[in-house]
């Protein structure tokens, strides 16, 4: 895989590791217990579970950048 096609694809996983992150957040959010919303309580462990799959997918593709940016 070329240089830029890498860094092309780390950036696509950075920004999807955003998107999960806050998509998990809002679910978070409008669950009855935390945010006053009308979602079932049930859910709150695959709200957690989203926001920290985005997480660790956004941390890990930022150190996979700065580790091609810094041996380039």
């Amino acid at each position: 895989m070329t240089h830029a096609a890498l860094l092309f694809a780390l950036a696509a996983a950075l920004l999807l590791g955003a998107v999960l992150t806050f998509a998990g957040a809002l679910w978070l959010a409008q669950e009855p217990r935390i945010g006053g919303g009308t979602r079932d309580p049930e859910f709150r462990p695959i709200a957690l579970a989203v926001g920290a799959f985005g997480l660790l997918t956004f941390i890990a593709a930022a150190c996979a950048i700065v580790g091609m940016i810094g041996s380039a």
